[in-house]
């Protein structure tokens, strides 16, 4: 048996001798598969192919996966399967009721030691999500994504890190997807995304899991300690660390969001999966409650009297205000 770093230039040795045609390759190692496409008339062949124990690859029509026709090939037991599904967002893809695609059967399977899907999808058919997909040697934006683990009745799990997006010119001797070469690709939009997101992810975690306890303890605790000191200290973790990283954060998921052209703040995108919906509400949430807590805060400051009494009102509306937020 080869050693694993040894797989994926057999791979594409062995791929590139099945079908002479347009074709590009994931770049990821770990489940790289490439992808073929043949003109056949009045459809198009499409050839994925990736090692035996890669769970599920996919093609799809888009240029993200919030709207977007995609082809999932696998194989169920020993018999290859190919299914024709929407993407609309984070949530499985639905299965489209009108499957256009063709399995080729004798040309897909377990062959040579590598998995063949082979289907056929028509140049030209009725739009699917309001979208009408025509194949021709027009530049077509396009993802692709497969996963390690096997689809068990019709569901696949996540995608691994072996996904991006491509413009392809499916049908064009004449275009950087020259015949048989299968060059890697990685897409700009996908890695800038996921940077985005990296990103958003580690501003959001500083400002809510250090700033704002931190000033939450300095206002609760430190008052004795650091004297006039306390306010400065609680008001720039607060502002500062925490709201003004908040505001930064969402700034960076907005421009990933550009970066994809996935749409913004549409809960649609999460209809069958509610986490990411709940993230999506609670975190604008967050944000607003953020800025009427920090402008309640000066109010409160200005209008505090040593000699009172009583807790006002306003502090009590901050205290609830403060308590919903977390």
């Amino acid at each position: 048996m080869l050693p694993s770093f040894l797989n994926v230039p057999l791979l594409i040795i062995i791929s590139l001798n099945l079908v002479s045609t347009q074709a590009f390759c994931s770049k990821d190692l770990t489940d790289q598969f490439c992808v073929y496409s043949q003109d056949k008339s009045d459809s198009v062949e499409f050839r994925m192919v990736g090692p035996p124990n890669i769970g599920w690859m996919a093609i799809g029509f888009g240029s993200g996966m919030s709207n977007a026709e995609i082809y999932v090939g696998y194989l169920e037991g020993n018999t290859p399967k190919i299914s024709h599904r929407s993407s609309t967002g984070y949530d499985l893809p639905p299965i489209l009721p009108t499957a256009d695609s063709t399995l080729v059967s004798a040309e897909s399977g377990i062959k040579n030691g590598i998995l063949i899907i082979t289907f056929l999808v028509p140049k030209s058919r009725p739009p699917v999500n309001g979208q009408a997909l025509v194949l021709n040697a027009t530049p077509a934006k396009m993802i692709y994504a497969s996963g390690t683990d096997k689809v068990v009745n019709n569901n696949f799990n996540y995608h691994d890190r072996s996904h991006a997006a491509v413009t392809a010119k499916l049908l064009d001797a004449a275009s950087s997807y020259s015949s048989g070469k299968g060059p890697s690709e990685t897409s700009a939009e996908v890695s800038t995304k996921e940077f985005y997101t990296n990103i958003h992810g580690l501003i959001m975690y500083v400002a809510w899991f250090a700033f704002a306890p931190l000033g939450i303890f300095i206002a609760r605790f430190g008052k004795g300690r650091f004297k006039k000191w306390w306010y400065k200290l609680h008001l720039f973790c607060m502002l500062l660390g925490t709201f003004l990283l908040s505001i930064i954060g969402i700034v960076f998921i907005w421009l990933g969001k550009d970066a994809s052209n996935s749409p913004h703040f549409a809960l649609s995108t999460y209809s069958a999966i509610p986490v990411g919906a709940a993230h999506l509400i609670f975190g604008l949430f967050v944000v607003i409650i953020s800025l009427l807590q920090s402008v309640l805060g000066f109010v409160i400051d200005k209008l505090f009297n040593p000699e009172r009494t009583s807790i006002p009102w306003w502090d009590k509306v901050r205290t609830v205000k403060r308590k919903c937020t977390f």
